[in-house]
């Protein structure tokens, strides 16, 4: 008998094959996961597409693989599906690929093979986290436009323009660290981070917008994470070449302002002697 379109339209949307929909939610492709399995291209197509079953022996072996109960191979509905999506994954970098599987490598290597991410007691899903992370992104990038372009300035436009120059100018220096950060293999992207944050926490502190409470207490491993001597000796240098600088500054003005004034003065002795 024929099943009607629409409800087989439906059908499709609820029950899927799970092996092609955890291939591709862990990034790879037929072929990258048949030379993992030692086995053909062909022969994943053919359990993808439900012309062939997928052998007991395969089933174990991807099961070890990606981490997950055998049972996820074969068709899945929407259920199952919300099951997979709340497990959390792990990153690995596999010949400069990155994929994402189910398992932890609890004995890597080298530390540029596996790199945990996401942890199993994490309160949200991995689509909720990158959803997530993607909206505090845009965010960010809306408050950054809005603090280079101050609409609310009433200075003169010379200075508005000065103030947006400087701005771009502070945006695209963080935006080029990000790319060569981006460019760099994943163990060596956690570095760039983390000295970017040291040094923006450094310059909080020195302005006051930080409290040094806030900083760890806690002695972090070496080249890893907040390094707090390093924050505040440079928050240290900071404040000194300040406090050089606006010396400098307000003196350099005083005496503009004197000029101005002497050069009022004397404008205004030439129009009364006329």
């Amino acid at each position: 008998m024929l099943v009607p379109i629409n409800i087989w339209k439906t059908w499709r949307k609820i029950i899927m094959n799970g092996l092609r929909w955890l291939r591709i939610r862990c990034n790879l492709s037929t072929s990258e996961l048949a030379d993992q399995l030692g086995v053909t291209r062909q022969a994943v197509c053919s359990w993808e597409s439900g012309k062939k079953a997928i052998p007991e022996k395969r089933k174990n072996q991807m099961a070890a693989f990606f981490g997950i109960d055998r049972t996820y191979f074969d068709e899945i509905d929407e259920e199952k599906r919300n099951e997979l999506i709340q497990k959390a994954m792990y990153f690995y970098q596999k010949d400069g690929k990155e994929i994402y599987l189910y398992r932890p490598n609890k004995t890597p290597k080298s530390h540029d093979e596996t790199v945990t991410y996401f942890q199993k007691d994490r309160e949200k899903s991995l689509d909720e986290e990158y959803l997530l992370a993607k909206k505090r992104k845009q965010q960010t990038i809306q408050e950054i436009e809005e603090q280079i372009e101050d609409k609310k300035e009433t200075d003169c436009l010379l200075t508005k323009i000065s103030h947006l120059h400087r701005g771009c100018d502070v945006y695209e220096i963080t935006s080029k660290l990000f790319k060569k950060m981006k460019k760099e293999k994943a163990f060596l992207k956690i570095p760039y981070f983390c000295e970017l944050m040291n040094v923006w926490k450094a310059m909080l502190l020195a302005y006051e917008l930080l409290d040094e409470k806030s900083l760890s207490e806690e002695k972090v491993e070496e080249h890893w994470g907040e390094d707090v001597d390093f924050i505040l000796h440079l928050s240290d240098e900071i404040k000194n070449h300040w406090e050089k600088e606006k010396t400098w500054h307000e003196n350099y003005h005083k005496e503009v302002r004197k000029r101005i004034q002497e050069k009022q003065v004397k404008n205004q002795k030439e129009v009364g002697h006329f």
